[in-house]
């Protein structure tokens, strides 16, 4: 009975939603609401944890994670003869769009959701870099690895909310879960 809601789950309306139901009792949820950067929330997280059937009803408590949880990702991607560019995205695959870009000597600051894909910066070997995405992703600091210009494919990871759901219940129906508190519907993937 429980074989029939292992799988993956997804839900999207101005945001993208992934909840992962293992048959060993865990589960793993990503959240990107978008709604949240206009209220100043941090809804950009991951959480691990256990889950319970019952009846028709799944019983969802967070735990902290050991390992497993997504990391932020550097991929060199190739060398080109101008600026470093560094390209950002989510582990979904899709591209991160920001604006109001500040930048001092080592810190790049942008607010997600804009009409900026890339950063370009003159880099040489040992500069360290943090990026910030305000309230959305974690920051993180990459220490050029070369002198040569080259493009970055840089993978960000969400915070870990080890606390998010407890005793948090989705109604199990037609291949569907569904939150009655946030008023969303989780789809499973085929």
């Amino acid at each position: 009975m429980n074989k029939t809601i292992v799988g993956d789950y997804y839900a999207r309306n101005f945001g993208k939603w992934y909840l992962k139901i293992d048959s060993n009792n865990s589960f793993q949820f990503i959240s990107e609401d978008y709604n949240a950067l206009y209220a100043k929330k941090e809804l950009f997280f991951q959480t691990k944890g256990v889950w319970f059937r019952r009846g028709d009803s799944l019983l969802l408590n967070s735990k902290p994670s050991k390992s497993g949880m997504l990391r932020n990702n550097v991929e060199i991607l190739e060398k080109i003869a101008e600026e470093s560019t560094f390209m950002f995205f989510d582990s979904f695959g899709d591209t991160i769009q920001f604006n109001n870009v500040l930048k001092n000597q080592v810190l790049f600051a942008a607010r997600f959701h804009g009409d900026y894909s890339k950063i370009n910066a003159k880099v040489v070997k040992g500069d360290f870099f943090e990026f910030d995405f305000i309230n959305t992703y974690q920051p993180f600091t990459f220490k050029i690895p070369t002198n040569e210009s080259k493009i970055y494919k840089v993978t960000l990871a969400r915070k870990e909310k080890s606390d998010y759901f407890k005793d948090y219940i989705f109604l199990i129906k037609n291949k569907k879960l569904i939150d009655l508190v946030q008023k969303r519907e989780y789809r499973k993937s085929k």
